[in-house]
């Protein structure tokens, strides 16, 4: 597809979620949240999985910072702005990311993997047996708090959510979204390409392979930071369970089902030159074979003017 053919895709998908608190009832339309907050997350898995090339297996760790982020600033730290609770939790998340990924992006392949998924289930763990800080299995509880200033008290917690925080977080994706349409297309994104596909040959020409792995793991983390603070928020309760190692496994096979929608439409789009290069292909095939048959003849036989003395001379 061309480029104003994905633009008009994706402002019909805007348009049609735009639109989807008018048609559908309030309770369907807030089951839409946790679509939005693994979509954040997801932009940044998709950075670092599908163009940095680093498969991580404890990627929810980045969901829970998130979720436990926002319940510890709005019940303990009594912060009711939720963009000041995404810009702490993410910042925290990328400073996470920046002490493990300097160990773990030395690393590729399954190795990398392996150590991704050891500091989840350490943070898996912490947030287990450390009770009276995090609520163990319990979790901790995230209090309703205000966007773009608002409180919106007039609304129960069904209408809050399909109507103010659904529109705030079909918003954040927009934004998010364009960020990383930015990113990739950026001079910083075909780096990451060109050491994704060949590292040897990146870092001859100048790549520094280790920081821009480091750079794409910072930010995927901050964005699953993000979606993580609005998983815990529709919920309200930042839960253990959102950062076991399943959990990550659910983002892999997002991440591997969308690159499968590419794949297959690279495949329709091959189908596509295929057969319109077909009958060219075919009438080729056939003034070879008269060129073949009649040397230094003009016969025009492809286009239903064939001589009829080169028979006669073949003949």
């Amino acid at each position: 597809m061309s480029r104003s053919a994905n633009v008009l895709a994706a402002l019909c998908g805007i348009v049609a979620l735009a639109i989807l608190p008018r048609v559908a009832p309030a309770y369907y339309v807030g089951l839409m949240i946790p679509f939005y907050g693994y979509a954040i997350a997801l932009l940044g898995f998709n950075l670092l999985f599908g163009y940095a090339g680093l498969l991580s297996f404890g990627h929810a760790m980045f969901l829970g910072i998130g979720a436990y982020g926002a319940a510890i600033l709005s019940s303990k730290l009594g912060v009711r702005s939720f963009e000041l609770t995404l810009v702490a939790v993410m910042a925290v998340s990328a400073l996470t990311a920046l002490l493990i990924g300097a160990l773990c992006v030395r690393y590729i392949g399954i190795f990398f993997g392996m150590l991704t998924l050891a500091f989840g289930m350490l943070f898996h763990s912490f947030l287990f047996k450390f009770y009276y800080l995090t609520g163990g299995d319990s979790g901790m509880r995230v209090v309703r708090m205000n966007i773009l200033g608002l409180d919106f008290a007039r609304y129960n917690k069904i209408e809050f959510l399909a109507g103010p925080f659904y529109y705030y977080c079909l918003g954040l994706l927009v934004v998010a979204g364009l960020a990383m349409w930015r990113i990739v297309h950026s001079p910083f994104g075909l780096h990451l390409r060109a050491l994704r596909d060949n590292p040897r040959k990146a870092e001859y020409l100048g790549v520094h392979v280790h920081r821009f792995r480091l750079a794409a793991f910072v930010i995927s983390a901050a964005l699953g930071a993000a979606g993580g603070a609005i998983l815990g928020f529709r919920v309200g309760l930042a839960d253990p369970e959102l950062v076991y190692w399943t959990q990550s496994g659910q983002l892999v096979f997002m991440a591997v089902l969308g690159w499968l929608f590419q794949l297959l439409r690279a495949d329709y789009r091959r189908a596509q030159l295929h057969l319109a290069a077909g009958p060219t292909a075919i009438a080729d095939r056939i003034l070879a074979f008269r060129a073949r048959r009649h040397p230094g003849t003009d016969c025009h036989w492809i286009s239903g003017r064939h001589c009829r003395d080169c028979w006669r001379a073949c003949a």
